[in-house]
């Protein structure tokens, strides 16, 4: 009983009276053996109570204990055995154990499929979660092909017109986007008008609207970037009482930033920034940075470069990249996309070797998680080339000189030149 009411007030999300009926209940079982599957549920409930709290050792101890005692029970694939699977692959993307969390999430789908009441719409939720993952962890090459293929499964087996299929669409869009991609989104933008005219899950409808807005400014279709860019903003000013999460208002506002920035109007970028920086809620309990924090400081610190400020541009791109180091992991696509522009100043501020060592970090990696045809990592080795071939110029050379463009100033650093 005591165990079951520990789980029943995780749920609920309180915590104190959940650890301290696993507290009673350990008290109640104090000598008494074979009570596996009881057992099992208390490591469950002190896996998920550490996750809460950041103790990832911890939480991952539960897991994997109540993981151990289950492979006994009568029902290997049992609701509970599933939860403490989730909660196992949750602590090792929170670790950067990426790795690690597709292993284990593999072995989630293969106990799922086994379930009794496993069906096609359990497969497609399995398939979000994959692809959730796969973005998680930077490699946004293998969630496109992952979501491509994930989609006309879903199609095949529930319809186009179903929700789920509609989320791997919005998924796949992201990534299409991450990769620089915008013109493959194109077939796409009906499921996303569809999902941002459902107005019965605001937050989803705001999901739905950020996309399409990258969309049609990256892509210059300025009628539909203009009507989408007052809802966008009028999202971000929304109250609480309309159900939009804090995080997706901010993003509207980075959105809209970046737009800013791409059409040269660096001074509206800051002011829109500034309002993201009122409006982030601070590290979690976990001590992690918001999911953010760090794109909104990356962006300040590209406005502050087109507007030549150049000292006050690098510190806020390394506290940009010191952020996307605790919340990714160092050798994450955003995190590397994050250095390169905190190379770019450096390289407008004639600390040259510096950041060619922070492009000969991240291009590499890069190459493996965007893959050779991304436009975004095309625009990275293009940079490469320049800056080194910048490095091997005779400065005597003064045709060459004259022919080259200049990196070392200011301008050269156009407001078009940024990653995000």
């Amino acid at each position: 009983a005591m165990a079951a009411r520990a789980d029943n007030a995780l749920r609920m999300g309180n915590d104190a009276l959940a650890r301290d009926s696993v507290q009673q209940a350990r008290r109640v079982l104090s000598g008494r053996l074979g009570d596996e599957a009881t057992e099992a549920n208390l490591h469950l409930t002190e896996g998920w109570l550490a996750l809460r709290q950041g103790d990832l050792l911890l939480a991952k101890a539960g897991f994997r204990e109540s993981l151990r005692l289950y492979a006994s029970t009568a029902d290997p694939a049992s609701d509970l055995r599933l939860d403490a699977m989730t909660g196992l692959v949750r602590s090792e993307v929170i670790s950067h154990n990426f790795d690690a969390a597709l292993a284990a999430q593999t072995e989630l789908e293969t106990v799922s499929a086994r379930a009794p009441r496993f069906d096609a719409r359990a497969a497609v939720a399995l398939q979000i979660e994959r692809g959730e993952l796969l973005a998680a962890a930077g490699r946004y090459r293998d969630a496109l092909l992952h979501d491509e293929a994930a989609v006309a499964r879903c199609v095949s087996s529930l319809g186009a017109n179903d929700v789920r299929c509609g989320r791997l669409v919005y998924d796949k869009a992201q990534a299409l986007l991450r990769l620089g991609w915008p013109q493959r989104v194109r077939p796409d933008l009906p499921v996303l008008q569809a999902l941002m005219g459902d107005t019965s899950f605001p937050d989803a409808q705001a999901a739905a609207m950020l996309p399409l807005y990258r969309v049609y400014s990256a892509l210059g279709e300025l009628p539909q970037q203009s009507a989408l860019a007052d809802r966008v903003w009028a999202m971000t000013q929304s109250n609480e009482s309309v159900g939009i999460r804090p995080a997706r208002k901010i993003f509207g506002l980075i959105y809209i930033a970046e737009n800013h920035l791409r059409a040269g109007r660096a001074q509206e970028a800051e002011d829109v920034l500034k309002l993201a920086l009122s409006k982030e809620p601070g590290p979690s309990s976990t001590g992690i940075p918001s999911e953010t924090s760090a794109t909104v400081r990356m962006l300040m610190g590209v406005a502050l470069r087109a507007q030549h400020r150049l000292d006050e541009s690098l510190t806020w791109l390394k506290q940009a990249r010191v952020e996307r180091e605790i919340a990714m992991g160092p050798l994450h696509s955003m995190t590397l996309l994050c250095a390169l522009n905190e190379a770019q100043t450096l390289h407008v501020l004639g600390r040259s070797q510096e950041a060619l060592d922070l492009m000969h970090i991240a291009e590499p990696e890069l190459r493996r998680t965007l893959g050779t045809d991304a436009p975004v990592y095309r625009r990275v080795l293009q940079l490469e080339r320049d800056w080194q071939s910048l490095e091997t110029r005779d400065p005597n050379d003064s045709s060459r000189a004259a022919a080259a463009p200049s990196i070392s100033s200011p301008l050269s650093s156009s407001t078009d030149d940024f990653f995000s």
